[in-house]
């Protein structure tokens, strides 16, 4: 590769240095989606880990609350001599068969979730070949998973465990609670109790969950509602050659207009052209000066050689003076248009028409100028995401073709049914003609936005799991809470107390936790603010619409989840709980 590098360096030798290849393994992350790809690993991989964490917490909810029933069978097996090392064990055993239950469940899961990641890197590329990454489950990767799930069901079920066999046997078995011989509980669970504050993380957890998803959510739609600067409506994208045709060099503006004249013959086809260097492709860069002399600053300049009509089939729109024509040929005067921000850089004004620009020539260093005949609005030329910077449009029929151009052809009809068409099309021009990928001008966007469409889809899935577990959580405190006191609410309907009066007593049981885990999600939230700014593009860590979308989200969450035990308490029957006593 370094002896390629050196032949190419002797026949076409760069300006300022030598060519250096970069040679990776296929499976490799691309240098030039490197840091983005790597910031949503690691951040998914905290979000998985919160997520594990308010799994965890919602068991050990649970398993609190199934105990509040074992009790006297544990003080009954206490009292005939069982162990209580034995019966610990016991309900350790028991919860890893929850465990690994669970896991065998989740590596059935990750095979499709594995495959449905490869989609996003498996992505067509128009402009050349993009070589698929397949994401598997790597053993060393299942094994990790495995030592966690038994460590986190360990912890899991380990507290429930110890507190449901440190009760008080002889009170137990009197018929009363007993006390608890556990550790004394400290800091904020010394005053909402184990179950509340295992709600409060739940829900606290969840907020930060709901946070970053809604702001990756806010990203991507920001993302695809970007104004290209260009009409993609009914276009097709493609890129041929003639390199395996034999086209000489002088005949290949002659194959592509006749190539264009043939598809534009088709019913089906409105208007086809062509350019070396198609909206949404890499662009090569030239040093362009409004003065010959060289003593004014070049502006680095993304430049595209086109075909006439190139900008009326993109709806291009025209600023200023006048398109490239088919009669700016080799023989007429050099000419070019420019969007708004060269002519800024340039001339101070975007209206340049009548100007003249600078540049170098690419074989042998001579300066050589170019009217400015026209001026367009901006685009976003290379990407969907990168800022609009300055561009020069040349006639393609001015310059020497290369044997491969982008091809952009408007259709009748949706663009996606006439993929094949488009194909049969070219093969029947010239069945040597190559063909690099026809697609949809729609997929190309969407491939700019893979990394952002990825972040959404994952960062939401994960949130509303851990939405879900969270209100899981909360339904089975409120649940247990009513079914507790249903003779309280019973006598106190029956002595006149109205619903709100039920409701708001209902809802005074969570009222705390709900708080505490509302106000220190918004805390943690805060925190990952900065971390979460590297997902982002063109969308603030405070944007109202996200903040409002996660605070709604979150609370038509918890209503959700206290609506049932609330139905529950209204429903109780006053007469039948009075008769019961």
């Amino acid at each position: 590769i370094d002896a390629h590098a050196a032949a190419l360096d002797v026949e076409a030798p760069l300006a300022d240095r030598a060519r250096r290849f970069l040679l990776t393994r296929a499976t490799w992350i691309h240098p030039a989606t490197r840091d983005a790809e790597a910031a949503t690993a690691r951040l998914m991989l905290l979000a998985a880990a919160g997520l594990l964490l308010l799994a965890c917490s919602n068991v050990a909810n649970l398993l609190l609350s199934a105990g509040a029933r074992r009790h006297r069978e544990v003080a009954v097996r206490s009292a005939l001599g069982a162990p209580r090392r034995r019966l610990v064990r016991q309900l350790l055993v028991e919860n890893a068969v929850l465990t690994f239950g669970a896991f065998g469940v989740a590596v059935l899961l990750a095979e499709p979730a594995a495959r449905r990641l490869s989609e996003y890197f498996a992505r067509p590329s128009v402009w050349g070949t993009n070589v698929p990454r397949w994401i598997e489950l790597d053993p060393r990767v299942v094994l990790f998973a495995a030592g966690a799930a038994l460590v986190s069901g360990m912890a899991t079920s380990l507290v429930p465990a110890l507190r449901l066999y440190g009760r008080d046997i002889a009170g137990v078995l009197r018929g009363g609670a007993g006390a608890t011989a556990g550790p004394v509980r400290v800091g904020l669970a010394r005053y909402l109790g184990l179950q509340d504050g295992l709600v409060a993380l739940q829900l606290a957890l969840s907020v930060v969950l709901i946070f970053v998803a809604s702001l990756v959510v806010r990203t991507l739609a920001t993302a695809s509602s970007v104004d290209l600067g260009f009409s993609t409506r009914g276009t097709l994208a493609s890129y041929v050659s003639t390199s395996s045709m034999g086209v000489a060099t002088e005949d290949r503006h002659a194959f592509f207009g006749s190539l264009i004249e043939r598809l534009e013959d088709l019913e089906w086809i409105e208007a086809a052209t062509v350019s070396e260097n198609a909206p949404l492709s890499p662009h090569p860069r030239l040093a362009l000066t409004a003065d010959a002399a060289g003593e004014a600053p070049p502006v680095a300049t993304s430049v595209s050689r086109v075909w006439p009509g190139y900008f009326e089939l993109l709806e291009l729109e025209l600023r200023a003076g006048r398109a490239l024509e088919r009669t700016d040929t080799a023989y007429a005067p050099d000419v070019v248009v420019v969007n708004e921000a060269l002519g800024r850089a340039v001339f101070g004004t975007a209206d340049a028409v009548g100007s003249t620009l600078f540049t170098p020539a690419a074989d042998s260093g001579d300066v050589r100028a170019y009217e400015v005949v026209g001026v367009v609005r901006d685009t976003h030329l290379t990407s969907v995401l990168d800022a609009v910077e300055p561009a020069a449009y040349f006639s393609l029929l001015q310059h020497y073709s290369a044997p491969g151009n982008g091809l952009v052809v408007r259709v009748s009809g949706p663009p996606a049914a006439q993929v094949d068409r488009l194909e049969r099309a070219l093969r029947d021009v010239d069945p040597r003609i190559a063909i690099v990928n026809i697609l949809p001008y729609e997929d190309v966007i969407d491939g700019f936005l893979y990394v952002q469409r990825m972040n959404a889809e994952l960062f939401a899935l994960v949130a509303a799991f851990g939405m879900g577990l969270a209100g899981a959580g909360l339904f089975s405190v409120v649940a247990l809470s009513v079914a507790g006191r249903r003779r309280e609410i019973g006598v106190r309907m029956a002595v006149g107390a109205a619903p709100p009066e039920i409701v708001g007593l209902v809802l005074a049981r969570v009222a705390l936790p709900l708080a505490a885990g509302t106000i220190g999600g918004a805390a943690v939230s805060w925190v990952v603010a900065g971390p979460v700014k590297s997902l982002l593009w063109n969308t603030s860590a405070a944007d109202p619409v996200a903040l409002v979308s996660g605070a709604s989200i979150v609370a038509a969450a918890v209503a959700a989840a206290v609506a049932v035990p609330v139905h529950r308490a209204l429903g109780v029957d006053p007469a039948a709980t009075l008769k019961s006593e």
